[in-house]
């Protein structure tokens, strides 16, 4: 959101100063800066101010444990019972051998 120095003092009935007022449909300048806790003077007008904090990157989750074994997911692919691709699906699995039945036993 954009900060104007019109939203601290009193508008008075002025309608230019509404209208520097931010909204909630005002958006971020596309050049946004990406250091942390910066402050900068957006360009073009010396009584704008914008703000921006950035926070580290989350980790993403990982496709194989420390172990080497692939990872599941908790929250399984929705099934459609109008599925239009699995025979093409199966048939292609069976082809590069990747059905569980065509798989050894894991061992525990």
């Amino acid at each position: 959101m954009i900060l104007t120095m019109n939203d601290t003092q009193e508008d008075g009935g002025n309608e230019e100063a509404a209208r520097k007022r931010p909204t909630e449909s005002m958006t971020m300048p596309s050049s946004t800066p990406t250091s942390s806790k910066q402050r900068s003077i957006q360009e073009g007008g010396s009584d704008s101010l914008w703000i921006t904090f950035s926070t580290p990157p989350l980790p993403l989750k990982s496709k194989v444990d420390p172990d080497g074994q692939p990872t599941k997911s908790a929250h399984p692919a929705r099934f459609s019972p109008e599925d239009k691709y699995s025979r093409q699906r199966i048939t292609i699995k069976k082809r590069f051998n990747l059905l569980l039945t065509q798989q050894p036993a894991p061992v525990y």
